[in-house]
């Protein structure tokens, strides 16, 4: 369970710090999406949640040449309407793997949570 909560943590750090600076900013005040019923609110007005998966955001986001197609993706997705992206941390032992070997990771692709 840990583990999963370090992944889901990671998963929206990186969508907040890949898309800062790249998307229209919106005040949301100090509000969070909350449930009245059945309902999404935010800011006591009904949100709607629009989303996408896209498996190889992680292993793109970690590489600095394919790094702008994690951003257009964005851009793409929210001039669409869409306002949820979700990924999958599973790439073990390919191409930039996550997860090098049983228990050891690869800081440098942790450390795509922390683009500017």
């Amino acid at each position: 369970m840990g583990f999963q909560i370090l992944l889901l943590t990671y998963f929206i750090v990186s969508l907040v710090v890949v898309q800062h600076g790249n998307c229209q900013r919106v005040n949301v005040g100090t509000s969070f999406v909350k449930r009245k019923g059945t309902h999404f609110i935010l800011n006591e007005k009904p949100h709607y949640v629009n989303g996408f998966n896209s498996y190889w955001l992680m292993t793109m986001a970690s590489d600095p040449s394919t790094r702008t197609k994690v951003t257009s993706t964005f851009q793409q997705a929210s001039q669409h309407g869409l306002n949820v992206g979700r990924t999958l941390a599973f790439n073990d032992g390919d191409y930039k793997p996550l997860q090098i070997s049983p228990g050891s990771y690869d800081e440098n692709v942790f450390k795509v949570i922390f683009l500017d």
